[in-house]
Order: C-alpha cells, then sequence, then structure tokens
C-alpha cells in the first residue's frame, strides 16, 4: 500500500473470485446507503469491477460468502486500485477491512484457501 497524494493505493493482488451483493452505509452521509456487486475478496478487502462513488470514505459494509448464512459486517475504508496500464489512472474499486473480527477474517481466509491455488 502506498499514499498519493493524500490517498491510499492498493497495489493489485491476487484474490479469490466472488460474486456477491454488498451493501455500503456511509455513516457521515447520513443514512444514505449503496449496493455494489463484489467481483474479489481477500482477507485484506473486497474489489469491485468499477468505481465506487467520490464521496465515500470510511464506511461500514455487510455482505455474505456463497455458501455461509452468517453475514459477514466490518468497518471499511474505500481506497484505490493500482491501474492495470500503466497509463490509466488508479481507481476507487476497493474497500479495505478496518475493524474485521478474528471469526470473520478466518471465514474469508478459509474461503480464499479453497479458491486460490497456491
Amino acid at each position: 500500500m502506498r499514499s498519493a497524494g493524500g490517498r491510499t493505493i492498493v497495489p493489485r493482488m491476487v484474490v479469490a473470485p466472488l460474486r456477491v451483493p454488498v451493501e455500503i452505509r456511509a455513516p457521515s452521509h447520513g443514512a444514505s446507503r449503496w449496493f455494489r456487486l463484489a467481483h474479489g475478496v481477500s482477507e485484506m478487502g473486497l474489489w469491485f469491477p468499477r468505481a465506487l462513488p467520490d464521496e465515500l470514505g470510511a464506511v461500514e459494509i455487510q455482505f455474505h460468502l456463497p455458501e455461509d448464512a452468517q453475514p459477514i459486517a466490518c468497518r471499511g475504508q474505500v481506497v484505490e486500485v493500482e491501474a492495470e496500464a500503466r497509463d490509466e489512472r488508479p481507481e476507487r474499486r476497493a474497500v479495505r477491512f478496518v475493524a474485521l473480527v478474528e471469526e470473520a477474517r478466518a471465514r474469508i481466509a478459509r474461503y480464499v484457501e479453497e479458491r486460490v491455488p497456491q
């Protein structure tokens, strides 16, 4: 992770494929909430195929791992992901987990381990 102009930029990394809806709430925006489809997960956070709204920073998220009845809820921080091509600029396409309980982190780790070849 590096910082550029006050923004946190997360390097692209291997993540487990995931296609689940994520509820995103921004406490600083009152009752505002957004729903986005996540396309990847790691123990660090969630990745999205398109940029998240610019006004989002600190957020509260909730989602379900496939075949897991218990939701995962935690606080997170919207961050930029390095662009795939050198001539592209980073986009706000990820939520880094900030406050994730160990039990939820272990469930995510298990999910990732089962789906990403070592």
